[in-house]
């Protein structure tokens, strides 16, 4: 009897567990690079030289635990300001952390359940951005973030048409990828070289309009959703690319490594030269090859499989380990509708509001939200808070929570901070004395953004 390769963590699962760990490590040095935070803390340096070192040795059963791993405290570090993208990406960085935990560490048991947390999770993720979208504004033209992101898209591929009524169609098409991947996802498992396929292009349109870092995150988890996308990839880099060249872009790769831990302990220079001489034309530079191999393997494994499901197997089910995290990122995105936060919650460019008791989402009314951290608005009249400044210039509102949230946080940081605002309960003074304030799991998961007082929905993040 022949030994079952995927179960030893070779074959598919292997193969696609290694595709995973170097476009997983890519993507994440992308965010370090291009956000100019790779050596700004002791953990944001270790996250960028694990990044680095991954990429150099994608194979190794040590590599990609640890990346998550030191991934994961340099998200935590970073809340309640981390973008959406990176929030979403350290929830699946726990999800593998756990599952290597609960595996272990037994290299194929983590491979063989990569495929099923890749796959949940992005279902998550794509039904709560397409489904957020399901309101009024987004369907309102001159405000649908889908009719600005359809604009740069023209931009890229001047050829699409111009007229109004394309933009507001560019906007439904959108939606209907999101919710159409979320459906295909979680109900077609056997399609998934086919769901692959499509996902990479879509995600290559969203880069054209200069999304880049999630579509690099999305990258990953589809090469992995669907295993034989991740072991083409892997098989084309061992037939393709000679011996030689794979030796000299790991010792890059290492090299890298040292100089970012050289400068988390202070010895700067090699690596500012390096971070200087990188900018948008590299990260352009990296996504374009990855947008276009896997592509090509997604193309590739789809049309072998044109006849036919593929069977499902029981490793693309979710590992069970790994259900906190899933449970966090569904909770994360039905929060807006829970009265619970608006940032992190997936709803970027979706025009959604829930503040103030107020809905403009086509399914789900405003008054149904069991929680009330948005109900009460106010306006800024004083503060010596930045961010709550910046909500009076634009004369907006602001749930009252994320008023004393902000004034909480700049006292933390060891600065007096007080808001004076008015709202439904007259004048009230929001204050901190330095040093005394303690935000605990609050300041770190809600957050809110602040809305217009009346109309609709706008355009933002």
């Amino acid at each position: 009897m022949k030994p079952d390769r995927e179960a030893q963590g070779n074959g598919p699962a292997g193969g696609a567990a290694a595709a995973f760990s170097f476009l997983w490590a890519g993507a994440l040095l992308a965010h370090q690079v291009f956000y100019g935070v790779a050596a700004a803390t002791v953990w944001d340096a270790l996250l960028t030289a694990a990044a680095l070192a991954v990429m150099a040795s994608p194979g190794t059963a040590w590599g990609l635990p640890v990346l998550c791993a030191a991934h994961g405290a340099a998200v935590w570090q970073t809340m309640p300001d981390a973008p959406n993208h990176w929030f979403f990406s350290g929830l699946v960085s726990l999800g593998v952390v756990l599952a290597w935990a609960a595996a272990r560490g037994r290299r194929d048991a983590v491979a063989s359940g990569l495929p099923g947390l890749a796959r949940w999770c992005l279902a998550a993720v794509y039904f709560f951005t397409g489904f957020h979208k399901l309101n009024t504004s987004y369907f309102t033209p001159g405000l649908s973030c889908g009719e600005l992101l359809y604009g740069q898209l023209r931009k890229a591929v001047p050829v699409l048409p111009e007229a109004d009524w394309a933009g507001m169609a560019g906007a439904g098409v959108g939606a209907g990828m999101e919710l159409g991947l979320a459906v295909a996802l979680a109900a077609w498992p056997g399609g998934r070289r086919r769901v692959a396929l499509a996902g990479v292009l879509f995600h290559t349109a969203l880069g054209l309009m200069r999304y880049r870092r999630f579509s690099l995150i999305a990258f990953a988890l589809l090469a992995v959703a669907a295993p034989e996308v991740g072991d083409r990839l892997t098989e084309w880099a061992r037939r393709w690319i000679p011996a030689w060249a794979r030796r000299a872009g790991a010792a890059v790769a290492w090299s890298g490594a040292a100089m970012v831990l050289a400068a988390a302990l202070g010895m700067k220079g090699p690596w500012r030269w390096m971070a200087a001489h990188v900018g948008e034309p590299g990260e352009i530079l990296g996504f374009v090859p990855a947008a276009v191999v896997l592509a090509a393997c997604a193309g590739s494994v789809a049309w072998r499989g044109r006849w036919g499901n593929v069977q499902a197997g029981p490793a693309w089910s979710f590992p069970k380990a790994a259900w906190p995290a899933l449970a966090l990122m569904l909770l994360s995105g039905a929060a807006p509708y829970l009265g619970l936060q608006t940032l992190n919650a997936f709803a970027m460019y979706s025009n959604l509001r829930t503040e103030g008791g107020r809905s403009n989402h086509l399914v789900v009314p405003g008054g149904w939200q069991p929680f009330g951290y948005q109900r009460e608005l106010v306006h800024v009249e004083e503060t010596n808070v930045p961010s709550l400044r910046a909500v009076k210039e634009r004369r907006m509102v602001a749930p009252l929570e994320e008023v004393r949230a902000a004034v909480r946080r700049q006292a933390a940081q060891g600065r007096p901070a007080v808001c004076v605002v008015t709202g439904r309960g007259g004048r009230q003074v929001v204050e901190e004395r330095p040093g005394e304030a303690d935000s605990g799991w609050r300041g770190k998961w809600l957050r809110f953004r602040p809305v217009e007082e009346s109309g609709g929905r706008a355009c933002s993040l």
